[in-house]
């Protein structure tokens, strides 16, 4: 099992138009495994180190 640490940036109007701003923390391959899957929540998708 893996962890992605992934705080959401944006409010009601962003997340409904697809445009939130997801910044992830974690092992940098498991991120280059799932970015695609978490792509799906926003339109920008950044690898900000580690976990936590």
């Amino acid at each position: 099992m893996s962890l992605i640490d992934s705080p959401v940036s944006g409010a009601e109007t962003r997340s409904i138009a697809g445009t939130l701003v997801v910044m992830c923390g974690g092992d940098k391959e498991v991120f280059e495994e799932v970015k695609d899957l978490i792509g799906c929540l926003g339109s920008r998708v950044t690898y900000i180190g580690s976990s936590g």
